[in-house]
């Protein structure tokens, strides 16, 4: 859950069912993104630490981001995005 502690609450209350569903296309492959290139650099020793202060904090505030919209989409009911 630390994500969700580097994501402002309420961050996307005003915005629309269509600007929520655009806004987490982005954000999912965003996260998509960084997952990928942190499996990419832990393949090796140093690639670990490379993922740690490159890349850990930045997706770990996408998850939050991408649970932040789901929630807010949730809760104004809008329809579901793709995955």
């Amino acid at each position: 859950m630390a994500g969700s502690l580097l994501v402002a609450p309420g961050k996307y209350e005003h915005y629309t069912c269509q600007q929520i569903a655009d806004r987490q296309k982005v954000s999912i492959a965003r996260e998509r993104e960084l997952r990928g290139l942190i499996q990419k650099a832990e393949r090796d020793a140093a690639g670990v630490v490379v993922s740690a202060f490159a890349y850990q904090t930045e997706y770990a505030t996408a998850r939050g981001d991408v649970r932040l919209l789901e929630e807010t989409a949730q809760r104004k009911q809008c329809p579901a995005a793709p995955k």
